[in-house]
């Protein structure tokens, strides 16, 4: 064999690990990244939410035209987001926002609201409410450092299940080539190699 084929087959041996390397990434360890992005997302929207002074506002003084007004905004950064939903509930759970409007004013469901408004904690939750089962975030809201309500942001699971499915479609493409890549790169070593006995045989 060559000097130049050795290092031709050298150099492609390392693009096929290569890309063999990044398509084996497993289906698992993949949605397990993307939910960490949405779940950081959520997060990040909660907390730009619980810091707005309007929300602030609404919370403190209880005026239905500044919950009609939080109630807009929330609409907003919900689209803008790409969320299902932006709530906005005081210390008794009862929600200022919410997607659906005859559900303003009604208790927050599912139930993982209690660490939030009893703790103060920031977390990642899943349950189920009128929107069906969904990941949310939570993160309280303070005014003079104390708690006065809370913000959840999130998304059904069958909305992140469309999203994930979407994404991880985008890598099907480079998958499939690495695949035939490496196939093919095999079936040149094969060629190659019983070309060389050949030649030995005859000598």
């Amino acid at each position: 064999m060559k000097l130049a084929t050795k290092t031709t087959l050298l150099v492609t041996l390392i693009l096929v690990v290569t890309l063999s390397s990044l398509a084996g990434l497993s289906y698992y360890q993949m949605r397990r990244m993307l939910l960490e992005q949405l779940e950081d997302r959520l997060l990040d929207t909660a907390y730009y939410a619980a810091q707005d002074k309007d929300v602030k506002e609404a919370l403190l003084s209880g005026d239905p035209i500044q919950r009609q007004k939080i109630g807009g905004m929330a609409e907003d950064w919900r689209r803008r987001v790409g969320f299902d939903f932006i709530v906005v509930i005081n210390q008794k759970s009862i929600r200022l926002t919410h997607p659906v409007a005859e559900n303003v004013g009604r208790p927050f469901e599912g139930g993982d609201e209690a660490r939030v408004l009893q703790k103060g904690e920031s977390y990642i939750s899943e349950a189920t409410g009128t929107l069906g089962e969904s990941k949310r975030a939570f993160v309280p809201v303070l005014a003079g450092g104390v708690q006065i309500g809370a913000v959840s942001v999130g998304t059904t699971l069958v909305e992140i299940n469309h999203q994930l499915t979407a994404k991880l479609n985008q890598f099907a493409p480079f998958m499939l080539f690495a695949k035939l890549f490496d196939g093919s790169f095999f079936n040149l070593i094969d060629a190659e190699y019983l070309i060389l006995q050949g030649s030995r045989q005859i000598s």
